[in-house]
């Protein structure tokens, strides 16, 4: 990806050749996965399962994982060893579902109940049959999943700031209650403090689950990502029965890599 970046910093004008040529390095590059990952996988069998689920998987990004739509002719147990084997080898990364009552996040996953992202946003773009010449400005029509677009860019963010060759996993919060039916996108860790994160493509949106996992846990601390300025806000109708106020802070999409040294200057 660095060269498919580079040719866009050497056109100034990013005319259409220089997106046209990026364009086809990140095809390439596509290609290039599926040609390697072919090598792997001990049986013919498990390989045809291991490329289809590559192929698919970047349609279903911060969607929860249903193996008939990753692999619908495939058993659930050969979608189930072919994720494994991306997920090992780092082509996808996964968030599983963390109760979120306690330190650490990872003590209390359901395993089963997860999402994935795909290796890249660019290559999920690519893979997708998107451009950079195809996102619209903002009067222009809407992408049907730039939510997922923008999660899997958050996703990539916050996984960067793991120690390098640290599989740890990411993860999120789902409440299934009726009528009551909640999903927080990220909640990571810092020291003993839990941080429940929302993502959000637009400037507006609503923020019910990420006040029903706040009302519910009591943190002290929530974050939101969208594409306004900066903020912090005190919030008192947030908190659970008794606890203290507790400080909301919004921040612009491109500050995810900064999630955890703001966190910790709060």
């Amino acid at each position: 990806m660095p060269e498919s970046v580079a040719i866009y910093v050497g056109d100034e004008s990013l005319s259409a050749k220089s997106l046209s040529e990026s364009r086809k390095l990140r095809q390439s590059l596509l290609t290039a996965y599926r040609s390697d990952l072919q090598k792997y996988p001990a049986t013919a069998h498990i390989r045809e399962v291991v490329r289809e689920v590559f192929d698919r998987v970047s349609s279903t990004v911060s969607q929860r994982v249903k193996y008939s739509r990753l692999a619908p002719s495939r058993t659930a147990r050969d979608a189930r060893k072919a994720l494994a084997l991306l997920i090992e080898a780092g082509v996808l990364l996964e968030c599983l579902h963390t109760h979120a009552n306690g330190i650490p996040l990872l003590a209390e996953v359901a395993q089963e109940t997860r999402k994935l992202f795909f290796l890249d946003v660019g290559l999920m773009m690519t893979s997708l049959g998107l451009a950079i010449d195809d996102i619209p400005s903002e009067t222009d029509e809407r992408f049907v999943n730039e939510g997922a677009l923008a999660e899997q860019f958050v996703a990539h963010e916050l996984s960067s700031t793991f120690s390098p060759g640290d599989k740890t996993a990411l993860t999120y919060w789902l409440r299934e209650e009726k009528s009551r039916n909640a999903e927080v996108d990220f909640v990571i860790a810092t020291g003993a403090r839990i941080i429940p994160i929302e993502v959000k493509s637009g400037a507006a949106g609503t923020l019910r689950s990420l006040r029903g996992f706040c009302q519910a846990k009591s943190p002290s601390l929530a974050m939101r990502l969208d594409i306004n300025m900066p903020s912090i806000t005190k919030l008192t109708d947030w908190s659970g029965s008794g606890a203290d106020a507790m400080s909301f802070v919004s921040l612009p999409l491109y500050m995810a890599s900064e999630i955890k040294r703001i966190a910790k200057s709060i």
